[in-house]
């Protein structure tokens, strides 16, 4: 009756309520910030049905993707229960909308999205894949099935691991593990510095220190990149003798010199060691 949709009512609004609640706080200064500024730029929120194949029939593409877990997954739905099915239901709206609209330019921020989908999925056709084997009678059969999924749901990331294995990439030097250490240990957390537009800089990620510059191909899909800022980088770097105010105007405390900006820019290294003392040299930085 009335009371009865009342007592359901008020039990959703004192459990997911409240989560929606503080999950609205911490996320509205972003979305006001950040989020509703980026969808107003050309290449958000576009009509794009599915915008990450790249010339594959559509069927072919997410099996290629999903692989195993598709194969159960059609099935799974066939014979989940009405409560998997209601819990599915909200994972199927969310693809739904992910799949016709493509929220920005960057591949790998939608994609997320998709993930939480695709996580759904796979628990269903987990779980359909035990009841299938537990189906079998044949002992032989059991152990048949088992290793054929384990294989089809693994050999993938084996592969990838082994990639990793036999990798002679890099991603920090020597010389930047020893100056991040020196960076961590010597300066103020609230630093700022100024580098060139490297997205894999020793001084954000392994000194955990503000730095000014940061990759286009990130900041352009987070409507943060602004070409302005970039030249003004360049004429510190190149005329450090007349970028005084530049300086006090982006509130710099260090200024990185390191093979990246000398490839970045003519940087005037003369000026920088004669108008200011070096805190850190290691030959490379």
């Amino acid at each position: 009756g009335k009371s009865t949709n009342n007592d359901t009512l008020q039990k959703f609004l004192t459990t997911w309520g409240v989560f929606f609640g503080v999950l609205l706080l911490l996320a509205l200064p972003q979305l006001l910030e950040w989020t509703f500024g980026q969808t107003t730029q050309s290449g958000f929120l576009l009509g794009h049905f599915n915008w990450g194949n790249q010339g594959d029939t559509y069927l072919w593409f997410y099996l290629k993707n999903w692989g195993a877990i598709l194969l159960l997954f059609v099935p799974a739905m066939i014979h989940c229960k009405k409560e998997d099915f209601d819990v599915m239901s909200g994972a199927f709206l969310l693809w739904f909308v992910v799949e016709i609209i493509s929220f920005t330019p960057n591949t790998y921020d939608n994609n997320k999205l998709l993930y939480i989908t695709y996580i759904f999925v796979c628990c269903l056709s987990a779980d359909y894949g035990i009841d299938f084997l537990r189906s079998l009678k044949k002992a032989s059969s059991r152990y048949l099935c088992m290793i054929g999924m384990v294989f089809l749901c693994t050999f993938s990331a084996v592969l990838t691991l082994c990639r990793e294995v036999i990798s002679d990439y890099t991603a920090y030097s020597s010389a930047q593990v020893e100056a991040a250490a020196f960076v961590e240990q010597n300066t103020s957390p609230t630093s700022r510095f100024l580098t060139n537009n490297r997205h894999v800089n020793e001084i954000a990620a392994l000194a955990g220190r503000n730095v000014l510059n940061g990759a286009g191909t990130f900041l352009a899909m987070h409507g943060l990149y602004h070409t302005e800022y970039h030249e003004d980088f360049r004429t510190i770097y190149e005329t450090p003798a007349v970028s005084a105010d530049l300086i006090r105007t982006y509130d710099i405390d260090y200024i990185e010199v390191s093979s990246w900006e000398r490839a970045s820019y003519a940087v005037d290294e003369n000026y920088f060691r004669s108008a200011w003392p070096c805190i850190f040299d290691n030959g490379e930085i």
